[in-house]
C-alpha cells in the first residue's frame, strides 16, 4: 500500500490569494492483491445432504431392526409347536385299563440293582398291588422290598420282568451287559411314553 499527497487549492479572492492544502490519498499497490474466497470453501463448510437412495436404505434398515426387536421381545416364532402338539395328540388316545411300567427297558451291568414302578394311565400307582416275576432267575433275582420290586443281576443275558394286576399284565426288557460291552452313549434305562408326554432316557456321561 502506498501513500501519496495531493494538493487541494481553493481560490479565496480572484487574483489575490490561492491557498493550497495537502490532500492525503491512498492508492492500492498494484502488486498487492486482496485475497478472494476460495471456490471450494463454501462446498467444504456446507454439509452434503444424503441422497434419496441412502435415505431409503437407512429407513429400510431401521424398519427391519424394529421388526426383529419386536420378534425377540415376543419370544419369536415357534415353528415346532404345531408338530409337537400333533405328536402329543397322537399319544393322548389311551384306554383306562392300560398299564405303564417304568422303566420298560434296562441295560445294566452284572451286580447292579434296578427298581420298578407300575402306574395306570390316570397316574395311580399300582406298584405294591401287582404280582412281580422274572423270566430267568439264573440271570437276575427279583425281590419285593416294602412293596417295591428290586432286580439284582447275576450274569449277562436278557430277561423280562412282568407285572400283573387285576387281570392285566405288562413287561419290561432287561439286558445284563458285560462292562466291556457297555459303550459310551448306551441307554441305561428308558420309561414308556405316557399320554401327551415324551420318553425320558438316561445315558452315562463320556469320561474325559
Amino acid at each position: 500500500m502506498k501513500t501519496s499527497y495531493r494538493s487541494l487549492c481553493l481560490l479565496l479572492t480572484p487574483g489575490l490569494v490561492v491557498c493550497c492544502a495537502p490532500w492525503l490519498s491512498r492508492a492500492q499497490d498494484p502488486g498487492t492483491q486482496t485475497p478472494s474466497p476460495q471456490p471450494g470453501a463454501s462446498s467444504t463448510s456446507s454439509t452434503a445432504s444424503p441422497s434419496p437412495d441412502a435415505a431409503a436404505k437407512a429407513a429400510d434398515r431401521k424398519r427391519r431392526f424394529e421388526e426383529e426387536k419386536k420378534r425377540v421381545e415376543s419370544g419369536g416364532p415357534k415353528p415346532q409347536a404345531s408338530s409337537q402338539s400333533a405328536a402329543q395328540g397322537d399319544n393322548c388316545h389311551a384306554s383306562p385299563d392300560d398299564l405303564m411300567l417304568s422303566p420298560n427297558l434296562v441295560n445294566m451291568l452284572v451286580g447292579e440293582t434296578q427298581r420298578f414302578s407300575l402306574f395306570d394311565v390316570a397316574g395311580h400307582k399300582l406298584t405294591s398291588q401287582a404280582d412281580w416275576s422274572v423270566s430267568d432267575s439264573s440271570i437276575s433275582d427279583l425281590a419285593v422290598e416294602g412293596g417295591v420290586p428290586v432286580l439284582t443281576s447275576k450274569r449277562t443275558g436278557s430277561i423280562r420282568v412282568t407285572a400283573r394286576v387285576g387281570g392285566r399284565s405288562i413287561e419290561a426288557t432287561i439286558n445284563v451287559i458285560a462292562p466291556e460291552n457297555m459303550k459310551p452313549g448306551t441307554v441305561r434305562w428308558s420309561s414308556p411314553s405316557t399320554p401327551c408326554t415324551k420318553s425320558i432316557r438316561v445315558v452315562p456321561a463320556v469320561p474325559h
